[in-house]
């Protein structure tokens, strides 16, 4: 026969195991998965809102005919130095100055003034891009997550959090 005095310790030890295990709650419809975070709070995210199709082609079209205007800035550019590069001279010649070395000036000065034309134009552009890229930024949402509720869609995502000796171990399950 058994000792009284071990059926006591053995109802205490299962008594302190009992009121250790974790218990059911009455808003979580699945007792066995009462490991999961309290469903009294729900969490509040703020998701970054979307760019339309619209949106997008907007703004990269015009960031483009900016750099297309500044491309065509630059090939003026470049021939405006070609033509300053024939009449300049490192070192006196001696030469006396002619009316093609006039032109090549003339050349020179008209390719620069489109450059700084076309430079100007593509500038502009590359501003309205920025300004339209900033003033049509979509506005975040708040999004929520009802932690520990069962809703009537067919994903269920919930957060898992367990206590270690070093910390927390944060997880997430979810079903399909």
């Amino acid at each position: 026969m058994r000792s009284p005095r071990r059926a006591i310790g053995t109802a205490t030890v299962v008594g302190m195991l009992l009121a250790a295990a974790p218990r059911a709650r009455a808003d979580d419809p699945d007792p066995s998965q009462s490991y999961l975070a309290p469903t009294s709070h729900d969490i509040v995210v703020e998701v970054p809102g979307d760019r339309t199709w619209t949106n997008i082609l907007v703004v990269g079209g015009l960031g483009l005919v900016g750099l297309g205007f500044g491309g065509i800035g630059l090939g003026y550019n470049l021939a405006a130095q070609s033509h300053a590069n024939a009449v300049t001279q490192t070192t006196p010649s001696g030469m006396t100055w002619t009316t093609a070395d006039q032109g090549e000036v003339n050349a020179a000065h008209s390719d620069s003034i489109g450059a700084a034309v076309f430079y100007s134009i593509g500038g502009a552009f590359v501003i309205a891009t920025t300004v339209v890229f900033i003033a049509t930024s979509p506005k975040p949402k708040q999004a929520v997550v009802h932690v520990g509720t069962r809703q009537a869609s067919v994903r269920d995502v919930r957060p898992i959090l367990a206590p270690t000796s070093g910390g927390a171990i944060a997880g997430a399950t979810w079903r399909f």
